[in-house]
């Protein structure tokens, strides 16, 4: 018999169709700029607590 492997940690998430179709005619300048500003946003949460940077490596791994 096989067993389904349960998924662990992560997260779900809903867009619309608008939201979708806004997205794709985003263009890509924008999209490099928001995702750099994410990871800046991300660093700079990650050097001011080390309790966030194990949390989002847990997240990263799965383990949460």
């Amino acid at each position: 018999m096989k067993r389904k492997s349960k998924v662990k940690g992560g997260f779900k998430y809903y867009r619309t169709k608008a939201q979708i179709i806004e997205y794709i005619n985003t263009p890509p300048e924008e999209k490099l700029r928001w995702l750099e500003e994410m990871r800046e946003f991300n660093n700079l949460l990650a050097r001011s607590n080390p309790m966030i940077g194990k949390i989002q490596e847990k997240f990263r791994q799965g383990d949460i």
